[in-house]
């Protein structure tokens, strides 16, 4: 399993797609495969946007297993499948590949709306790359699927046990060259 090199990241800003979508959210790994995300809309009262779904952009090997959610709106459910429309990344439009996982998708009036946030307390085996959602209203455009950030969680990889077994060779060897100088 990847370890992260850090346990946390965050992100506030907007960024633009067909409109501009405005969020803050704050990822925080819990220990083993718990992670937490907290998600907070911020979209402009003067093009007010909600929240359907939220997307976690995953490796490949990575699967989310386990959701819970609290907040306003928290009867948020695990989906299971994965993402393969399309997506506002980076300011341009184009296919998720195969990385992009559901988090969770609102039912009926379970939305973020302005102002709201929500917490999501998820088990993933591995860690997010990313953090995306659905955002509905905000102009002309209507809908659009859009990565906020991506989450800038490095992934430590973890030596294979024949790497480590030539490692503690060498070094065994260095000591036993440095001891019979010495002797």
């Amino acid at each position: 399993m990847a370890i992260p090199l850090r346990a946390s990241a965050q992100f506030s800003g907007c960024v633009t797609g067909a409109v501009q979508t405005c969020a803050s959210w704050s990822l925080q790994h819990l220990g083993g495969t718990s992670w937490s995300l907290l998600l907070t809309n911020l979209s402009a009262e003067t093009a007010p946007q909600k929240f359907t779904s939220v997307l976690l952009l995953m490796s490949p090997q990575h699967e989310v297993t386990a959701l819970t959610s609290s907040g306003p709106a928290a009867a948020w459910e695990l989906d299971e499948h994965q993402f393969n429309g399309q997506l506002w990344m980076g300011g341009v439009l184009g296919a998720a590949g195969n990385n992009a996982m559901f988090l969770s998708q609102g039912k009926g009036a379970d939305v973020i709306e302005r102002g709201e946030s929500l917490t999501f307390t998820f088990a993933a085996n591995g860690m997010p790359l990313g953090i995306g959602v659905h955002a509905q209203g905000g102009g002309a455009a209507g809908s659009q699927w859009v990565v906020l950030a991506e989450s800038g969680l490095p992934a430590a990889t973890v030596p294979e046990p024949a790497t480590l077994a030539l490692l503690g060779a060498g070094l065994a060897c260095i000591g036993w060259v440095v001891r019979r100088r010495r002797a």
